[in-house]
């Protein structure tokens, strides 16, 4: 690998870090805000127990 091909794959990883870091702390800002009180909340919360009915067979045309 090159000198530049290291400094681009590292720029490329840095660049990542810094949308990881930056989408981080905008969720820490939302979580401080209050915007996801209404999931923590018992009453509104309700966790689905159930899944979704498997697709029938469709009936043929004879």
């Amino acid at each position: 690998m090159s000198e530049e091909e290291a400094l681009g794959t590292a720029s490329i990883e840095e660049s990542r870090q810094l949308e990881y870091a930056a989408a981080l702390a905008e969720l820490v800002e939302m979580g401080n805000r209050g915007d996801f009180d209404i999931l923590l909340e018992k009453r509104n919360y309700r966790p689905s127990t159930s899944w979704p009915p498997s697709p029938q067979p469709r009936p043929t045309c004879q």
